[in-house]
C-alpha cells in the first residue's frame, strides 16, 4: 500500500492530510477548517464532528492519523 505515512492532523494542510488518510479534498479541507475554527483535535474520534467527514472512515484510517 502507497498509505505508509502517519499524518499530524493538527499541522498538517489539507493536501498533506488528503494523501496521508486517503480522503477527497474537500474532505481535507473540511478538517483543516474545523481546525481553523475549534483549535486542535484531542481525540481521532472527535474528527468525527467535522461537517461532510464520515466518522467510520476516519476510525478505519486512525493508524494513519497523529494527533501531534
Amino acid at each position: 500500500s502507497r498509505y505508509l505515512a502517519q499524518i499530524n492532523v493538527n499541522k498538517a494542510s489539507a493536501a498533506e492530510i488528503q494523501e496521508a488518510v486517503d480522503l477527497s479534498s474537500e474532505e481535507a479541507e473540511a478538517i483543516v477548517k474545523y481546525r481553523a475554527a475549534n483549535g486542535e483535535f484531542k481525540s481521532v474520534e472527535e474528527m468525527g464532528k467535522v461537517p461532510g467527514l464520515d466518522a467510520k472512515k476516519i476510525a478505519d484510517r486512525k493508524d494513519r492519523i497523529l494527533l501531534r
